[in-house]
């Protein structure tokens, strides 16, 4: 696969008149062309007709072509900060200070490395041989022997290291390593006393130390799988004779300077000093208390992650930010991969709203699948028709370069290209938030730049690919739509959604920030109408840096989940809001839509059967053309309409009490099973009538909602002839209403 060219884009959502760039790196001699996505499906029938719609890319006239390279762009990942200190204490009168965790399954490697301008001064590896204590190697360079200490899977260690001149050998020192173990969550968890190592005479480094790197270091290891706290670097007066009990002693005050009296003494000294902590916010993860060191951070590591001080009295790191002031750093993260642009392409002005990609096809190699890289162009801020499309990116991002089962059902015995690319690099270009690094750590943070593989033709539906088949419906059926995108409605709220009569949703809108759901509840309640045509949407809160282009999920307490955050860690680094599911936030997906998260399961999809409020004839303009009591019993997504995963009504939950429900899903797999959140234990399994989807007509304020609760709906909008399917006639029958300025009818509410 190293002969296989890969990029990003930047912006990844684009207006037109603006320009986008390529960032790629091209093994060989490459043609780079635009081509809109209008339709994807590398589907097939066993006898190689399209199993689905027809695929259909085509290229975007006048658009950029040309070669380009070879020009292959490196790829450094691991978590890696690098401070450049101002001014710093003399190697004989400074300590280095800080406190180390590693879990049992974590990767050795670069930990720190605290250097001159000469390249001198102190270097600390992990190694973890199979089977035996992880070990710490503490050495001197140049020349210098390691001095190893045992680092225990889970514990936290406090190291102070100092170099010492050696009293009988003159411009010679000793390193000296005071070593305490550390658990603050319990009583008397923290060590009485320093357990004291020795090693054996080096050079003593002239001059003052001025670099210091942390995690993955260029040109040396990548990171070791390492959380880092009280990084510090101090005169040696300011924490000689401290206890380690002293050392973690703090004020909970909730300020974000610094919080211990040695660390305050350390700022007042003239010797000078560098505190690097950990920083709530976004576009950086890590801050110099003592502000006088230049930090570059190409690959950011975790923050909002329990400390050494953190003893279970605080849950919210804005509370107390000395028990947050900690970094976790992983081996494989890659969240920028900082490839210089390829070329760039200005969108033209008149230019349909749709997602987009640059084609990469290998010249030398013509009858190659070529390469996409993704983006898309928005109409939010040029609106041209009435209807809207709102294209999921945030869970995009999420789904972005995941593993195999992850990616949604097999839905034919078709190759995948984009996927077996994936499979033949993964992780090296970065992992899903579906996914754990190697010492247990869930991903809480994915970026869009570096390549997406899962946001690609050549991949089965799921994500992308998937809207692509409504997007290619509404095409057929003449209705003319612009295309927006989540990373719009998180920038503009309501007035990304404001010009449009009608808002359609992609089959899995499963990731939203609080500006999203603020934004789509304003539309909704000053008179927009939604059509909700997914399953398992508005599930879990998340935040968003919008300058780095990345989203932070923490899965906080409940709900159907890859990974479980750690006790503690259940707010979000970039916005300090509590994560978790929106249900248990008080937001409900039932209170924005009408429906909410019921179920899942993935061995094959059902119908729906009409319900008692069908027949109103408020309600005939829905039917309009179906008959029969029961719809949806065919899809190219699992054989039915509703399936994968299911959404139902709740008025315990929020659905309005005037919500006109219309169908129900029934005939589903016995693995049809309700979504953990839903239950209270454990319980044998029986015939639930909650593990459904239900097709609903809400009222949300002054607008109203059609919600079917399934993600494969979408999947059985087309047919295998002629003859419109019942789905797609009642949700053409849905848009051709909702676009009518006329109120829809409100159902009457028994009188209380």
């Amino acid at each position: 696969m190293t002969g296989i060219p890969a990029g990003y884009a930047v912006p990844w959502v684009v207006a037109p008149g603006q320009a986008v760039a390529l960032h790629a790196s091209l093994p060989r001699a490459t043609r780079v062309d635009v081509v809109r996505l209008a339709c994807l499906n590398a589907e097939r029938d066993p006898d190689g007709r399209p199993f689905g719609p027809a695929e259909s890319i085509s290229a975007v006239p006048a658009a950029l072509s040309g070669i380009h390279g070879p020009a292959v762009q490196p790829l450094l990942a691991g978590a890696q900060v690098g401070a450049v200190c101002a001014r710093l204490p003399l190697w004989r009168d400074g300590s280095l200070v800080l406190a180390l965790q590693r879990m049992a399954r974590g990767a050795p490697g670069h930990v720190m490395s605290l250097l001159d301008a000469q390249g001198s001064g102190i270097v600390i590896e992990l190694d973890a041989p199979r089977g035996s204590v992880a070990m710490l190697g503490v050495a001197v360079q140049p020349g210098g022997d390691s001095l190893r200490i045992a680092l225990p899977d889970g514990e936290w260690l406090l190291l102070v290291l100092d170099l010492l001149p050696d009293p009988d050998r003159p411009g010679q020192a000793v390193l000296q390593a005071r070593t305490a173990r550390c658990c603050a969550v319990v009583p008397d968890g923290v060590s009485g006393a320093w357990d004291t190592w020795h090693q054996q005479s080096c050079a003593m480094p002239g001059g003052r130390p001025s670099h210091w790197y942390l995690g993955t270091r260029p040109g040396h290891r990548a990171s070791a799988d390492v959380r880092l706290d009280l990084l510090s670097v101090v005169p040696r007066a300011s924490v000689q004779g401290l206890s380690p009990a002293g050392l973690l002693t703090c004020e909970d005050d909730g300020g974000a300077g610094p919080s211990a009296p040695w660390e305050r003494m350390a700022l007042g000294a003239t010797d000078g000093a560098c505190l690097l902590r950990a920083r709530l916010g976004k576009g950086a993860s890590v801050q110099d208390l003592a502000r006088g060191a230049r930090l570059h951070e190409p690959q950011r590591p975790y923050t909002a992650v329990r400390g050494v001080r953190w003893d279970g009295r605080f849950q919210d790191p804005q509370r107390a930010p000395a028990h947050y002031s900690a970094l976790h750093f992983n081996a494989d993260t890659l969240l920028d991969a900082h490839w210089v642009p390829t070329t760039s392409w200005r969108v033209p002005d008149d230019l349909d709203s749709g997602s987009y990609a640059f084609r990469l096809h290998a010249v030398d190699e013509p009858g190659a699948e070529p390469v996409y890289v993704s983006f898309f162009v928005s109409g939010a801020t040029r609106p041209r028709h009435r209807v809207a499309v709102l294209l999921p990116t945030f869970t995009y991002l999420a789904y972005a370069n995941a593993p195999e089962d992850m990616r949604g059902p097999v839905i034919s015995g078709a190759e995948h290209v984009a996927e077996r690319r994936l499979d033949a690099l993964h992780p090296a270009h970065g992992r899903s938030i579906y996914e754990r690094h190697a010492d247990g750590q869930g991903v809480l943070w994915a970026g869009s730049r570096r390549p997406l593989w899962s946001v690609s033709p050549g991949h089965r539906p799921w994500g992308l690919v998937a809207d692509s088949w409504l997007m290619d419906w509404l095409q057929a059926q003449g209705q003319a739509f612009d295309v927006i995108t989540d990373h719009d409605l998180h920038r503009l709220g309501e007035a990304a959604l404001a010009p449009y009569r009608v808002v359609l949703t992609g089959h899995h809108p499963e990731y939203t920030s609080t500006a999203m759901w603020d934004g789509l509840w304003r539309y909704l309640h000053g008179g927009g109408r939604l059509l909700y045509l997914g399953g398992n949407g508005f599930y879990w809160r998340t935040a968003c840096d919008e300058e780095a282009e990345m989203i932070e999920v923490r899965r906080a307490e409940d709900g159907t989940r890859p990974s479980i955050g750690a006790p503690g860690e259940y707010h979000c680094a970039f916005t300090g809001e509590y994560g978790g599911l929106w249900r248990r936030l008080g937001r409900a997906p039932q209170q924005i839509v009408g429906v909410g998260m019921a179920a899942q399961g993935f061995e094959r999809a059902a119908h729906y059967r009409k319900c008692a409020d069908a027949p109103a004839p408020e309600m005939a303009f829905v039917f309009a053309g179906v008959d029969a009591g029961t719809f949806g019993r065919s899809g190219w997504w699992g054989g039915g309409a509703s399936g994968w995963e299911i959404d139902r009504s709740d008025a315990d939950l929020g659905t309005p009490a005037s919500t006109w429900w219309l169908a129900r899903s029934e005939g589903h797999a016995a693995s049809m099973l309700r979504t953990k959140e839903e239950l209270l234990s454990y319980i044998p399994p029986f015939e639930d009538r909650k593990a459904r989807s239900d097709v609903v007509l809400a009222p949300v304020g002054q607008g109203d909602v059609f919600a079917v609760g399934s993600m494969t709906w979408i999947g059985s909008l087309h047919g295998d002839g002629r003859e419109p399917t019942d789905v797609a006639r009642i949700t053409a029958n849905v848009i051709r209403r909702f676009l009518d300025p006329l109120p829809l009818p409100r159902k009457a509410t028994p009188e209380r």
